[in-house]
């Protein structure tokens, strides 16, 4: 058990300046064994993309199974103080999305929502950082928004490699739409009414989940778009191989 402990312990010492490193040694490591991946799909550029996507999903489920065991096992209580293992997951996502937006303007692939996003979640993690409070609320805010960007990540994939009129790639977009609702609209909802609700939690965090679900909203909007192009692709690859 010793042991155990002196592991948790060397993990939670981890400052953002090191989280901001290792990251960015693995983004750099996967984008250079992409040129080294076999790009029958694509082109060499796109190939790079899809290894970059490994450490977007690496981070999405890890932080996912981290905020889900302490929603299970009732460590999440609203209006509560942050505690180590809440600064050490905050330390890991805002060094993420740091060296996210960094890469984005590098290989110039931004886009203005995504930026938009990425400022947001940065300054609800710092908020809490300095005040100590808000950490539960934005664990609860992980687990109803991740869900859908791990399903995110993997419609990508299929994407980049010429997937996108299968029926695979279509029933994954709807299940990411499906993932995305429930999970952003319904239960995000719920958590950004607490955050206001709460006494204790910081404002600039109840903002931050406020922009995250109006962000939510406005891409739900376009779902029925993007379906019926989804659609429009598989059919008019039926109508091919037919």
């Amino acid at each position: 058990m010793w042991v155990l402990d002196s592991i948790y312990a060397e993990i939670l010492s981890f400052s953002i300046i090191e989280t901001l490193f290792y990251w960015g040694q693995t983004w750099a490591l996967l984008s250079y064994l992409g040129y080294f991946l076999p790009y029958k799909y694509g082109c060499k550029k796109e190939t790079i993309a899809i290894s970059g996507c490994i450490p977007l999903m690496f981070h999405g489920l890890l932080v996912l199974v981290s905020c889900y065991h302490q929603l299970l096992t009732g460590v999440i209580q609203f209006g509560q103080g942050m505690s180590d293992f809440h600064k050490f997951l905050f330390e890991i996502s805002c060094s993420f999305y740091i060296i996210d937006t960094g890469l984005m303007f590098a290989l110039k692939r931004y886009k203005i929502e995504i930026l938009i996003h990425h400022v947001l979640v940065v300054v609800g993690f710092c908020t809490s950082f300095w005040t100590g409070f808000g950490s539960h609320e934005i664990i609860a805010c992980i687990c109803c928004t991740e869900p859908s960007n791990i399903v995110m990540y993997g419609r990508y994939i299929l994407k980049q490699i010429g997937w996108k009129a299968s029926r695979l790639y279509l029933m994954i977009e709807l299940l990411y739409c499906t993932v995305f609702i429930i999970g952003r609209l319904c239960f995000g909802s719920y958590v950004v009414y607490n955050c206001w609700e709460g006494e204790k939690c910081p404002l600039l965090v109840s903002l931050t989940g406020t922009g995250v679900l109006l962000e939510s909203v406005i891409h739900v909007y376009q779902m029925p778009g993007i379906l019926r192009e989804s659609i429009k692709e598989h059919n008019k690859a039926i109508k091919k191989a037919v």
